[in-house]
């Protein structure tokens, strides 16, 4: 008796070499393509949602000062959170730690050389959230 040989047949080869092709071209897009489309997506998303903070941290701030109240902050912290389709927390300051700001003590390295920063500086990398 004979034992069949499946690659003997024309048939059987070109339905190898067809099936290896669309390997190599799966494999291809999956290791190559694939994490360079991720990193791009994941930056897009990060610089959207930097653009969004900077946009509607100057509300939620504005409401802040004009009144301090709960409700109005809550509020717009949900405004921001719809329209930037992202989760907002918002970190309210207390009085103290106005007062602090104010006095001008605070210092932080904000800036090269470990130069002091002023109070708007500090203010301003606490709103955006460096």
């Amino acid at each position: 008796m004979s034992v069949p040989r499946p690659l003997r047949s024309l048939r059987n080869r070109l339905t190898l070499i067809f099936a290896l092709i669309v390997a190599g071209a799966i494999a291809i897009v999956y290791f190559y393509v694939t994490p360079r489309l991720e990193d791009q997506l994941v930056q897009q998303k990060l610089t959207r949602l930097a653009e969004s903070a900077k946009r509607e941290s100057d509300d939620v701030i504005r409401d802040w000062i004009l009144s301090p109240d709960q409700k109005r902050i809550e509020q717009a912290t949900l405004t921001a959170a719809t329209r930037s389709s992202a989760e907002v927390t918002t970190l309210t300051v207390s009085r103290s730690m106005e007062q602090v700001l104010d006095s001008g003590r605070v210092t932080a390295d904000l800036r090269p050389a470990g130069k002091p920063a002023t109070t708007s500086e500090v203010g301003d990398a606490v709103c955006t959230g460096i």
